[in-house]
């Protein structure tokens, strides 16, 4: 055997151990991850399209030109643990936030009381509306099902707006949750980039498009898939590609577009995390602004 073959297995061994640990909240589960999702992506952006799903509205802010946002990934939520929505809710009320919004992994398991518990959670905490994309775990089991009837579409878009008239911001929800994006969500895409003329585009996607020249298996699975997000990114100037899933927090700015990868706003802390955290973004007029904050820094 070469001598360099037993450390080629130790440095397969080590990326297997941090795929298993980045994947989910202490890594897989029975019963979860090995059993495929009930559903295909191209089943979700039909129902989605065709409002087969609890409607999305766009949030009224107070000036179409001046508000703030929070957002959050990977909150993995469970009745069984603590949880920072508490906390994000006095941030929103103590400052310019109009909504805030997920990129997916709400939940830990995608079961009815999980998701029974998210809406609890939002309802005695938030007084802003919030919305997420979905996420792997969100798919878990007949988590699709439940996520459409309690959360929402997989794909949607949407423009804050004030009693004025709409705001110059566009923000577009799509379905990467089992890590394909599929041809009719891609034309779909495109066809809510090409027909904006908002000044600012955000796009929540659970899974990310890069994660450094050290590619891992926690990025979009298709090359090709990524390739044409990134010129349709370009192309559209996007100005941020909010997803999750990593659990780590890293940032590119690649094309003009800032790709932030957000860490786990879970209070539960894995050996793989970041520190739980959320992002304050403001707003104003042709500016936006962002600060990464992290739950433990507030003292209320």
């Amino acid at each position: 055997m070469s001598r360099k073959a037993p450390y080629f297995l130790f440095f397969l061994y080590l990326m297997g151990f941090m795929f298993f640990l980045s994947c989910g909240e202490g890594g897989f589960e029975p019963g979860t991850i090995f059993n495929a999702f009930e559903t295909s992506v191209e089943e979700r952006f039909n129902e989605s399209v065709s409002g087969k799903t609890k409607p999305l509205n766009s949030p009224i802010v107070n000036d179409e030109n001046n508000f703030g946002f929070l957002w959050i990934t990977d909150p993995h939520i469970r009745t069984d643990r603590r949880d920072y929505f508490g906390k994000l809710g006095m941030f929103a009320d103590r400052n310019n936030v109009g909504f805030i919004v997920c990129s997916g992994d709400l939940t830990d398991s995608g079961t009815r009381e999980n998701f029974n518990y998210v809406n609890y959670l939002v309802s005695v905490n938030l007084t802003v509306p919030f919305y997420s994309a979905l996420g792997n775990h969100d798919l878990y089991g007949d988590g699709w099902e439940v996520f459409k009837e309690l959360i929402g579409p997989s794909v949607a878009s949407f423009s804050p707006y004030s009693v004025n008239q709409v705001s110059n911001s566009l923000f577009i929800f799509i379905d990467t949750a089992e890590c394909v994006v599929g041809e009719e969500q891609m034309d779909w895409i495109e066809f809510q980039l090409k027909n904006s003329s908002a000044k600012h585009k955000f796009i929540l996607s659970h899974f990310c498009l890069y994660d450094g020249e050290f590619e891992t298996p926690t990025i979009l699975c298709d090359p090709d898939e990524r390739y044409r997000l990134l010129s349709l990114l370009k192309k559209y100037q996007v100005d941020y590609f909010l997803c999750g899933h990593k659990h780590s927090a890293e940032k590119y700015n690649i094309y003009g577009t800032y790709h932030i990868q957000g860490g786990t706003a879970s209070a539960y802390k894995s050996p793989l995390n970041d520190s739980a955290q959320f992002y304050y973004f403001q707003i104003q007029g042709d500016l936006v602004s962002f600060e990464k904050i992290y739950f433990t820094e507030l003292d209320y």
